[in-house]
């Protein structure tokens, strides 16, 4: 394959919406990836507004994590708070979250429903790249601060979650039909994702895939490939 190209080969560079820093870093990137293959290349991708939309119809969508989303979102969003502040932060918002789903009356059923008339609409033409990565084998892993379930569900439901995608998230635990809480022993925020790599024999496979395409919407997200 020729790994001849420039920046007027790939018109969605110009835009003035894309803000690049190093043009020639850029191409010299791209051209790698492809001179590499499929086989040596990973996406790394946040779902919240990165694979669902930002807008429809004009209007914001919110995310699917609502509870307590306003006293805690300006603090993840303030440029000038301490980074441990942020964690701190972050951590007990997971935690007050988990102590309002606790014991509540659940039937994992529910959220494939509320997702079929409720759920959150992705990018224009995922389907088409997760469907293309998936036919050249490459992996996909989405990770989330939110509710895995939900996350899954809303996958399932526009067709995208394919053999090549990987899910990692916070996901509920259920016992006799109720919330218990989460799985995970430690639950998964905006900055620490990429503390989360815990399925060592799904990353095992991925320790020749040295080209990694991270994906997110914010600043936090740029580490999400750490350890990968």
């Amino acid at each position: 394959m020729s790994t001849d190209l420039s920046l007027d080969d790939i018109s969605i560079l110009k835009k003035d919406n894309v803000k690049i820093r190093d043009f020639d870093n850029v191409i010299n990137k791209i051209k790698k990836i492809r001179a590499d293959g499929p086989n040596k290349l990973q996406i790394v991708t946040d779902f919240d507004r990165t694979i669902t939309k930002q807008h429809v119809n004009g209007r914001q969508v919110l995310t699917e994590e609502q509870r307590l989303y306003h006293k805690y979102r300006p603090i993840e969003l303030d440029h000038d708070l301490d980074i441990l502040k942020k964690i701190e932060a972050m951590e007990s918002w997971m935690k007050e979250t988990d102590e309002i789903l606790r014991g509540v009356d659940f039937d994992t059923y529910e959220i494939e429903e509320v997702v079929k008339v409720h759920g959150t609409d992705v990018r224009d033409r995922t389907k088409e790249l997760i469907d293309r990565l998936n036919a050249a084998a490459v992996p996909v892993l989405v990770f989330s601060a939110g509710l895995g379930d939900v996350v899954e569900a809303i996958l399932k439901h526009h067709d995208v979650f394919l053999d090549n995608v990987k899910v990692i998230s916070n996901f509920l635990s259920y016992k006799d039909g109720k919330i218990n809480g989460f799985k995970n022993d430690k639950l998964i925020h905006v900055f620490n994702k990429n503390e989360h790599v815990i399925d060592k024999d799904y990353y095992n496979t991925l320790k020749s895939r040295s080209n990694v395409v991270l994906m997110g919407d914010m600043t936090g997200d740029a580490t999400m490939a750490d350890g990968s």
